[in-house]
């Protein structure tokens, strides 16, 4: 598991403001891009009683199942901080990748209180368990704790955050694909390697003459708690029915001049003119502008496997009379060795889906 610290100013917590004697969301959660990270790895049970016990009072801090890839350990390593991402749709090298874990946390939404029973009490989180975990979870040890908005906005209708021990370690794609069939109430998005497993109290506030002042949270000596029980569980993994077969036709082949170690920067190529459009757009200065120009060319560029030197891509800037100045083939020298660093070529069959992906995006 990872633990990640949100970059000042952001929270990983809700505001919550009470007016009139109710309750109603100030802010919601903003974690924001870039975190610290801190690797745990729990033991037991009793090691994530304590994450949660100790994360309650840390508003800027939530964990997620994945672990470092290669690239987050370097960068973690040198002292800098990560994006929370574990697929290619946000980064070409995603910092988080899934691995196979035996902490589980499963997110229960929007629940019902049945009447006569009590928010914070383990008799009604017994009876969640119950209702909607499959038979192996009934009698198992759980950490539990109670969504940010349980017994403020709403006293009839809950959510819940429940933390087992699994006998046995499993990734997040086979847990959300057990979920998804076994326990489809429950929510299963939190089960990817990435996605927040949020830990903190909500954040109250009373006004008072107009001013916001701290405020004690009515729940907070039954916001969370441990059920005695098995000390694991051993899941029964379900197995997904085999998609129907899709038949695919053939990408075309690369011509024999066009393998992508000989491929050469296409004139007027390097530096397109929507690019331009796109970096004049930009309203952080000019030096922002020419960085995310040469940046952005770079980047596209590395993935194409297109051969082309700093010199190419200064002269492919300089020809725009807005980005014609002295330094430029260094600016260009040091966006090129940013770029190389954070970008992985795409293969052609990695290109045609870019393409078809950004087809089906455009308007019928």
């Amino acid at each position: 598991m990872l633990i990640l610290e949100c970059c000042l100013p952001h929270r990983a917590a809700k505001q919550f403001v009470c007016e009139d004697h109710q309750w109603r969301k100030g802010s919601d959660y903003d974690c924001g891009t870039w975190y610290r990270v801190e690797q745990f790895e729990p033991r037991s049970l009793d090691d994530l009683a304590d994450l949660v016990s100790v994360c309650r009072a840390l508003p800027a801090h939530y964990a997620v199942r994945g672990k470092l890839s290669a690239l987050g350990a370097k960068l973690v390593a040198s002292g800098r901080t990560i994006r929370r991402c574990h697929t290619t749709e946000t980064i070409p090298v995603p910092h988080i990748e899934d691995a196979p874990s035996q902490p589980l946390m499963v997110d229960v939404d929007k629940y019902t209180v049945p009447a006569g029973m009590r928010v914070g009490s383990e008799a009604l989180i017994r009876h969640i368990i119950r209702d909607l975990l499959p038979p192996e979870f009934h009698d198992a040890s759980c950490v539990w704790s109670l969504s940010s908005s349980a017994g403020l906005t709403a006293h009839d209708i809950i959510g819940c955050h429940l933390w087992y021990w699994l006998a046995e370690p499993v990734t997040s794609k086979v847990a959300k694909e057990t979920f998804k069939l076994r326990a489809p109430k429950v929510d299963s998005a939190v089960l990817t390697p990435s996605q927040p497993h949020y830990t903190a109290d909500p954040i109250l506030y009373r006004e008072v003459d107009g001013k916001k002042i701290r405020s004690v949270d009515p729940l907070r000596d039954c916001r969370s708690g441990v059920i005695s029980g098995e000390p694991s569980v051993r899941l029964e993994v379900a197995t997904p029915p085999a998609p129907a077969r899709v038949v695919v036709p053939p990408l075309p082949l690369l011509k024999p001049e066009e393998k992508p170690d000989t491929i050469s920067a296409p004139v007027g190529e390097l530096i397109p003119q929507w690019l331009v459009e796109k970096a004049l757009a930009r309203e952080q200065g000019v030096g922002k502008r020419l960085w995310y120009l040469l940046y952005a060319a770079a980047t596209r560029a590395i993935e194409r496997q297109w051969q082309f030197t700093a010199a190419d891509l200064a002269a492919a800037a300089k020809v725009h009379p807005t980005f014609n100045r002295n330094g430029l083939e260094r600016e260009a020298e040091r966006a090129i060795e940013h770029a190389r660093t954070r970008v992985v070529p795409l293969n052609a069959l990695e290109r045609e889906r870019q393409k078809l992906r950004w087809q089906l995006s455009q308007p019928c």
